[in-house]
């Protein structure tokens, strides 16, 4: 048969974007349901009944709450991204360790509302069917953090001599440990973990 017109999609696209599009949706209906449900199906149940889908609905994210822990973290890091872009002036300004801790802070912050539920979320990441992309989502957190040092600075984060994979892989586990450690902050303002990053941040130097 002859091929659809040019203004015509392929069959099946507007399908997929409609499957996109509740993907997107229902995720974001089951985050307002994390801290009633924590990351689990129950959210994502919970977040298809408010969008006056069935709980069965979910079936839609077929990794279950896992997507919801990325999708989440996703958004983290594009927040992160637009704070280091509108801040770029400021941020250059200061010494490079300053610059680190600003930006960990920052991501911190973005994960402080969930911080109760948040050890679930990190339970799912470690599971063997989930550690890849796990890993993978570290070293793109690590990349921002990297950037926010600065194209000329980025070298004098830790050892000037490190190969540039295990700068990233230094970067991610200072950041994981800033992590674990504001889960059991109980410090107004979670204190202690602002006092904890930079303690780490200087011992890179």
């Amino acid at each position: 048969p002859p091929p659809p017109p040019a203004d015509e999609p392929p069959a099946g696209a507007k399908d997929d974007d409609s499957d996109a599009g509740l993907r997107e949706r229902l995720l974001e209906a089951a985050l307002k349901e994390v801290p009633a449900h924590g990351w689990s199906v129950a959210a994502l149940s919970a977040g298809a009944v408010t969008l006056g889908l069935s709980p069965t609905a979910h079936g839609v994210l077929p990794r279950g709450p896992i997507e919801l822990v990325r999708h989440f973290s996703a958004q983290c890091d594009e927040a992160l991204k637009k704070e280091i872009e509108a801040r770029s002036e400021e941020l250059g300004a200061l010494e490079t360790h300053n610059r680190l801790i600003i930006a960990i802070e920052t991501r911190l912050a973005l994960l402080q509302p969930h911080a109760a539920t948040w050890p679930q979320a990190l339970a799912l990441r470690a599971l063997p069917t989930n550690l890849l992309e796990s890993l993978q989502d570290a070293q793109a957190l690590s990349e921002l953090l990297l950037t926010a040092c600065g194209d000329a600075a980025a070298t004098e984060v830790a050892p000037k001599l490190m190969d540039p994979h295990l700068k990233r892989a230094s970067l991610a586990a200072v950041y994981g440990a800033a992590e674990l450690y504001m889960l059991t902050d109980r410090s107004p303002g979670f204190t202690d973990t602002s006092c904890f990053v930079e303690r780490e941040v200087a011992a890179l130097q």
